[in-house]
Parts: C-alpha cells; structure tokens; sequence
C-alpha cells in the first residue's frame, strides 16, 4: 500500500505520516517512509539537494503539467522497488494531481490547518511556508507569477498584503485553494481539528484499531527519533543534522551554488522498534505566539472552510 499526504507546513502532516506509517509497519513489518522529499533525504533531517532541485525545476503549481523528466523520474524513485510507503509533502499542494499521477498511490490525504494556528506556529521559527531561511529559492515570487496570470480574483487581495505574516497567509490560502479545486473525489481531505477521523479512515484500510493518533506516541516530532519507528541510523542526531542544515542553507543561498547531487536513495526503511532505547520525546509546554486579527485573514479562513465545505458535499 502506498499513501501520499499532502498539507501547507505546520499544518499536523507529521503525526499523521508517523502514524499511518506506524499501522503500515505492525501489519506488513516494514514501511519506507518519504519525509518532504522536495527538501529532506530522510526523516532524520538530511538535506536532500536532489530533492531541493526538483522542486526549484517544478513549476510551483503545476495542474495538468508535464513535468521536466529529473522531476518525474525523482518521484518515480520514491517508492521504487517497495510494496509499502508513506510519502509526505508540504510542497505539494499545488502539485497534487501530477504528483499522483506519477505515484499512483493507494490513498491520498490532505490535511488542513486553520491559518490562525499555522501561522502562530510559523512566527516561532527561523524558516516559513515561502522557503525564507532555507536553501529554496524564496518562493513568493513564484507565488505572485501564478495568481498575476492564472487566479485574478485573488489579485485583488494582494494590496493587503504587508509583511512575512502577510505573504505566508497568502501561500496557505492559494495552496489550500488550489489543493480542494484540483483534488478528486478519492482523495481524503480532513480538518486538522477532527484530526481523529484518520482512526476510521485507517480502520476503512484494514489497519489494526486500538491506536489513538493524539496520542504521545504519535507526536509529530517523534518521525525524527528512533521509537516508535527505528531504521538504520547514520551519523548525528536530528538537531545536529538540523544546525548543520541551516548552516549548509546560509552557505548555499550566499555561494548561489549546490553541492553535488547525492547518490545516496531518499527516505529510510522503517520498522516497528522492539525496544525503548529511544524513548519519546517529552514535551513541556510550548510558547505559543498569538497572531493579531486580520480582516484578510478572516476571510481566507472562511473561505477555505466554505471550499471545504463544498469538496465534502460534492464528494457524497
């Protein structure tokens, strides 16, 4: 079985990968798992420069598009050779019938995130949605070419758009527009606050029931440790794999060059671990940054709810 999950980051596609990943493993005894292959080469945060590539070669929405062949070879490779897979993108949404039509996965899942909490989460960290403090080109002038020329009723909104906080609510909206226009009625799209209605899409599947994904186990984060799931490890721990991607990200943006593209396959092979000699991680109580009201904001949130609303409708 191979599942593609799609969703803007910080949008909760975390523990749903670990978690469908997590039943995949327990009924089949191994899953190879793809975390973000448009920037990381595994789940234990290696940049990918290959993956970086394509996505910078891709258009940044490509409907009805034929990809360049690296691109459509790349995500051909993905899940190469395996029966098992569980890909997750945060750079797809605008992709999401192409990348399909190349992947032909069994199931595919959109997750969205009310903007408010996405962009609060946003605010807390040294990267966003455009690709600003990463390796990628800033993508927001993509962003811009694609509504310019193909969504003039979101043109307009474009005069309220002020800051970093501004453009990522922009991306949030036009990529989440863009996913519920284009997606087909097979594809799963659910709300990150009914997040638990994965447990009866999984049950739907055959998996095992008994696993409650808000649990501790499935804590997003937990995808870049050795438990629940283990695989073969190389080299540092996340945070230093994570420091040493920012700084190989300054490095590149400021040189305009990449190193060589790697050789080494995308994604891990992953099973069930047999024993805690990694436990989960705790989590204390996280900051949390409030975001101001916005009348622009407000209305991209009805207007996702009122989109989604309809795809649900459409879809029975």
């Amino acid at each position: 079985m191979h599942i593609n999950i799609f969703g803007v980051g910080r949008s909760g596609t975390k523990a749903v990968q670990l978690y469908l990943a997590y039943l995949l493993a327990e009924k089949y005894d191994y899953v190879k798992i793809n975390y973000e292959p448009f920037y990381w080469k595994n789940r234990f945060l290696d940049i990918s420069y290959r993956g970086i590539k394509e996505h910078m070669n891709m258009p940044l929405i490509a409907i009805n598009k034929k990809l360049p062949h690296s691109s459509a070879g790349y995500l051909e490779s993905l899940c190469y050779g395996h029966e098992h897979s569980v890909t997750k993108f945060i750079r797809g949404n605008g992709r999401i019938q192409t990348i399909n039509s190349i992947m032909t996965p069994d199931v595919s899942i959109v997750i969205i995130r009310d903007l408010y909490s996405v962009l609060s989460s946003v605010a807390g960290k040294s990267w966003d949605l455009l690709g600003n403090g990463l390796i990628n080109t800033f993508d927001y002038k993509r962003l811009l070419q694609y509504i310019n020329v193909h969504l003039p009723e979101i043109r307009k909104q474009l005069k309220y758009i002020n800051d970093r906080m501004d453009m990522n609510a922009l991306y949030w909206f036009v990529m989440n527009h863009i996913a519920l226009k284009e997606c087909d009625k097979d594809t799963h799209v659910i709300y990150y606050d009914n997040i638990t209605a994965i447990e009866q899409l999984a049950l739907s599947l055959g998996f095992q029931e008994g696993y409650n994904i808000r649990d501790n186990l499935f804590e997003g984060d937990n995808i870049h440790t050795q438990y629940p799931l283990m695989s073969e490890k190389t080299g540092k721990n996340p945070m230093e794999r994570w420091n040493r991607g920012v700084m190989n990200s300054a490095i590149a943006r400021k040189m305009h060059v990449f190193p060589v593209i790697e050789n080494s396959k995308t994604g891990t092979i992953d099973c069930i671990a047999k024993s805690h000699t990694e436990s989960p991680m705790r989590y204390g109580e996280k900051t949390v940054i409030n975001i101001g009201r916005k009348h622009i904001y407000d209305d991209f949130n009805e207007q996702i709810k009122s989109k989604y609303g309809q795809f649900i409708h459409d879809k029975h």
